[in-house]
């Protein structure tokens, strides 16, 4: 066994770090010697991290087209030709302290799940500064160019379709393997609906609705309840408001003596709300994908924010896991669906079963020591 892993993740979003977490918590429980977790953006030069967050977050809150534009031009092959080597100078630049950080830690195996760690690592193996095992864990469902290195050993993707695209990009075929995006192992722990119900104390005989909006609370998640809680028969609805405690309030205000209308903040028992609930609605993020296919749930996806999400989003619904919406009649139009037609809410079910992966962390740390 590999006596040193090293777990490079990037706090850009909330699914490149859950996923790291998942992975170190995994090589604890198998063992390894010595495991270190690194935010590399903290490692950056100057303002480097700080601005790469920021300009992430404001982007994808207030300009999502924009970012949607940026993602899908740096994916074209014959750009990407040109964006390559510049890509190559600003990473030596703003990252020779995280270089230098893992070459002096000299690891075995590298596991990143971000696609700045794999580029700097890459370039570390090619130039013979380090000799470790170089991992890739893609977290999400269709890879960017990004993702791919000459220098990475393996690649750990979510499904076949990614697996597929990444063929097409010209990574050869020994070097993918599907093991799924790793979780937190409290996801695969068979948690009943009825179990969960009792112990968040909602009632088990109503039909739920679990209603996600990111991390940080970014979304449609006010206006959607406003419009689901006027169907009739009330559905129990379970709403998650993330960091946005503005939200978070007004929701709470607006439809306080309501007892099928429960509202959260920031939580960590989010794999008890997805066990509790019938279908779970949200926007397209890979870790909450990953998350809602473990737990066996259908997915009403809206308001991905274009880019990586929107990519999430074809390959779910393409694989029959989920039904895609466009405003907020047609995710009123699924919700009720899902709720009325057995036989839609049992292909989908069928659909889950035929594509999620658990226990994906153990999978991805096998092929890392392999």
């Amino acid at each position: 066994m590999a006596s040193k892993i090293l777990i490079l993740y990037a706090s850009a979003g909330h699914g490149h770090e859950k996923a790291a977490k998942a992975m170190e918590a995994e090589c604890h429980k198998a063992g390894v010697s010595e495991v270190g977790l690194v935010d590399m953006l903290k490692m950056t030069s100057g303002c480097f991290g700080d601005g790469y967050r920021a300009v992430y977050f404001f982007m994808i809150r207030q300009i999502p087209w924009l970012w949607g534009f940026l993602y899908a031009v740096t994916d074209w092959g014959w750009a990407y030709f040109f964006i390559r080597p510049l890509r190559r100078v600003n990473n030596q630049f703003f990252a020779k302290n995280l270089e230098t950080f893992v070459e002096s830690e000299a690891p075995d195996v590298v596991i990143a799940t971000h696609f700045l760690a794999t580029e700097v690592v890459s370039n570390l193996k090619k130039t013979g500064r380090v000799k470790c095992r170089l991992i890739t864990v893609v977290t999400d469902y269709m890879p960017h160019s990004f993702w791919i290195t000459g220098q990475t050993d393996s690649y750990a993707v979510a499904t076949q379709l990614t697996k597929e695209a990444m063929v097409r990009r010209g990574v050869p075929e020994e070097k993918i393997s599907i093991t799924g995006i790793p979780i937190e192992p409290k996801f695969s722990s068979g948690l009943t609906r009825d179990q969960a119900s009792r112990s968040l104390g909602l009632d088990p005989s109503a039909f739920t609705v679990l209603v996600t909006s990111g991390g940080a609370g970014v979304g449609i998640a006010g206006a959607l309840v406003d419009r689901l809680s006027i169907l009739e028969p009330p559905m129990q609805q379970l709403v998650v408001c993330g960091t946005n405690g503005t939200l978070l309030n007004q929701l709470r205000g607006k439809y306080a003596g309501r007892p099928w209308l429960h509202f959260y903040g920031f939580v960590d028992n989010i794999h008890e709300l997805m066990a509790a609930s019938d279908l779970i609605v949200g926007k397209g993020g890979g870790l909450t994908i990953t998350e809602s296919l473990c737990v066996g749930k259908p997915m009403v996806l809206f308001g991905a924010v274009p880019g990586q999400e929107t990519r999430n989003v074809d390959q779910v619904v393409a694989c029959g896991a989920a039904k895609r919406a466009r405003s907020l009649n047609e995710v009123v139009e699924q919700v009720t669906a899902f709720r009325k037609d057995t036989r839609l809410y049992r292909e989908a079910s069928e659909a889950i079963e035929k594509i999620r992966c658990l226990n994906s962390a153990e999978k991805i740390l096998r092929l890392a020591l392999n």
